[in-house]
């Protein structure tokens, strides 16, 4: 087992609340099958235990291989259309470099922010290489987290 020190804070956290909530779910599930003599509610809570433990499993896999990368930048530009799920953000990196990533609306991005953007490294996710945009990623199924530096 690798030293857990060594991961970022973002996917620490991620990992950590992942590996406690199927437990938890299965704690509450046996109490209240003793409680109610509820056997669908006790399977229930015990195929989402199972399922948030193998969730945790396949993070901790991919944080301890490294198979994520890492994006920094500020960002400079929030767009979106209305009635949309998603929003573009384009940020710009050290090397004056923009990148567009296509996130859902609930992310909270603001303006002229340092962010530290945690990708998985996935050879289906479609990296798009133009001039105009480094790539552009829909963080949906890549996002595995994000950190705020602050202003810039």
């Amino acid at each position: 087992m690798k030293n857990l020190s060594l991961f970022p804070s973002v996917l620490l956290k991620k990992l950590v609340l992942t590996a406690v909530i199927g437990p938890t779910c299965f704690l509450f599930g046996t109490v209240y099958y003793h409680y109610a003599k509820d056997e669908v509610f006790l399977c229930i809570s015990l195929i989402v235990m199972v399922a948030c433990l193998f969730k945790a499993a396949k993070l901790y896999s991919v944080i301890s291989k490294k198979q994520y990368f890492e994006l920094n930048g500020v960002c400079i530009r929030i767009t979106g259309k209305p009635f949309s799920k998603y929003r573009k953000i384009r940020l710009l990196d050290d090397n004056l470099i923009e990148t567009e990533l296509i996130l859902k609306k609930d992310s909270k991005i603001s303006i002229g922010y340092q962010y530290r953007f945690y990708l998985l490294k996935r050879p289906d996710i479609g990296l798009q290489l133009t001039n105009e945009y480094v790539m552009t990623v829909l963080g949906n199924d890549s996002l595995l987290g994000y950190e705020n530096f602050g202003e810039a």
